[in-house]
Formats: structure tokens, sequence, C-alpha cells
């Protein structure tokens, strides 16, 4: 007859100090960070690709509309409005091109 295996609780406390997360949680961190990590590292793939069919004649402001018309998931949005974030960081953008992209911003929060 098969035996039962009967779960035996561990401790994991040594010398009086006890771990704050579970093993569970932890393991449950790290896939979310590993998802993340993949999902960016995918998005910024797809981005590129985008940009390099357009021969550099469309920046990726002109083609955040296009993005989301086309059904791009929403990650590979989110990292695409960090690009060009960036670059109003940069003050690459002139006032007219700010406005634009607020206003794109501002119609997807509309939609949510």
């Amino acid at each position: 007859m098969k035996e039962a295996k009967q779960r035996v609780q561990i401790n994991r406390c040594f010398e009086n100090k006890c771990p704050e997360k579970s093993d569970k949680e932890k393991e449950q961190q790290i896939k979310d960070v590993l998802l993340t990590a993949s999902q960016r590292r995918r998005a910024n793939k797809e981005i590129s690709h985008l940009l390099k069919t357009f021969h550099g004649t469309r920046k990726l402001r002109e083609l955040l509309r296009a993005m989301k018309q086309r059904g791009y998931p929403d990650y590979v949005l989110k990292i695409a409005i960090e690009r060009v974030e960036a670059e109003r960081k940069r003050d690459e953008l002139t006032f007219e091109e700010i406005m634009d992209f607020e206003e794109f911003k501002a119609s997807l929060d509309q939609q949510k």
C-alpha cells in the first residue's frame, strides 16, 4: 500500500530570526518582476521594429495614435509613452508636440 506523504511544517527561524515573507510571496514577487521585464523587452522590440518600418520618417510621438488604432497591447503603449516622456524631459519636443502628446494621454485616460 502506498502511504500518503505528510507535509511537515518546517521551522524557518534561525536564532530567533524568522523570515519576514513566506517563500510563496517571494516566488510571486519574482514572477511579477520577470513578467514585467519580459513585457518591457518585448514592447521595446515591437516599438523598434515599428520605427524601422518607417525608416526614420516618423517619430514615435506621431505613431502613438496608429499604435492605439491597430490594437497594440497596453504594455506596449505604456512603454511608448514612457519613451516620449523621456524625450520631453530632454527638451526635444516643441510646445505643439507637447500639447498633442498630452491630448493623446488624456484621450487614453478617458477610455479607461
